[in-house]
């Protein structure tokens, strides 16, 4: 490929995975294309083998980004998932940083902007979250805008800030994977870097909309029924590896999630 991408050095990989998602897909890479089209940034499109036409109605709107390296587009020939996805879009990443955007979400106006001034080169980081709103300009979480370094135990039972914009070093998510089978539970894999020495940071500003009216959000009520047997074992998991970090409120909390999903796991299976 040649063109912007080439002739100036990319900086930030936005990886935006997405599943019959063709009509919210638009807005998303729209929201990242003034930045990408500079060359610090490129869009890397993960079609998580969608069904509903996807792959060419991407291949025929961004036609001429594709051409010219600015945005790039890979499809998976089975379904994975989420984090599979994303797993896919961070082995082609270029740049030295990955934003995951989901694709029913857009970056802010001036998102770009702040992320580049947070994660900016030499920054003592490795992975940032940053807030996120609502379309109707809500801040999501309890806490307010703050600059705050968190570790593992903050990530896995003392989370505060709702759904974030996490952007993480290229060579930790290769290092670090998200778990496939899990098909999202990111979390486990932000505390596996944090334990391993990463530098966790919130980020004191906006930089996503979110939309949390879609049913088909992983976060949903029906999207969590639907992968209560993933995340009773996500829980498993955490309680295994993490158990040392956590505290004796932190360990029951996750007891607590997992017979909570264990028992809408087996529900679910009966019904």
């Amino acid at each position: 490929m040649s063109g912007v991408s080439d002739a100036v050095s990319i900086q930030f990989s936005v990886v935006i995975p997405t599943h019959n998602r063709r009509d919210l897909l638009f807005g998303a890479v729209d929201s990242v294309l003034t930045w990408a089209r500079t060359g610090r940034a490129e869009i890397i499109i993960v079609d998580d083998a969608s069904s509903d036409g996807t792959q060419q109605a991407a291949l025929e709107q961004y036609e001429s980004d594709l051409a010219k390296g600015v945005v790039r587009f890979a499809r998976l020939d089975a379904n994975t998932g989420a984090t599979g996805a994303k797993n896919a879009g961070a082995a082609l990443a270029r740049g030295e940083w990955i934003v995951f955007l989901d694709s029913d979400d857009q970056l802010s106006h001036d998102g770009a902007d702040a992320i580049e001034r947070f994660c900016h080169p030499g920054a003592d980081l490795d992975l940032a979250f940053f807030r996120c709103v609502t379309e109707e300009g809500r801040l999501i979480g309890d806490a307010p805008l703050a600059d705050v370094e968190v570790g593992v135990k903050t990530i896995l039972a003392a989370w505060l800030w709702g759904e974030c914009l996490p952007v993480v070093k290229t060579t930790m998510a290769k290092r670090w994977p998200y778990e496939v089978v899990l098909r999202g539970h990111e979390a486990l894999t932000y505390a596996r870097m944090a334990r391993a020495g990463a530098i966790v940071r919130i980020a004191p500003v906006v930089a996503r909309i979110y939309d949390d009216r879609r049913v088909d959000r992983l976060s949903s009520r029906t999207g969590l029924q639907r992968r209560a047997c993933q995340l009773a074992w996500g829980y498993m998991t955490i309680l295994r590896e993490f158990s040392f970090h956590m505290g004796m409120r932190g360990m029951m909390g996750v007891l607590l999630r997992i017979v909570l999903h264990a028992w809408r796991c087996l529900k679910g299976r009966a019904g």
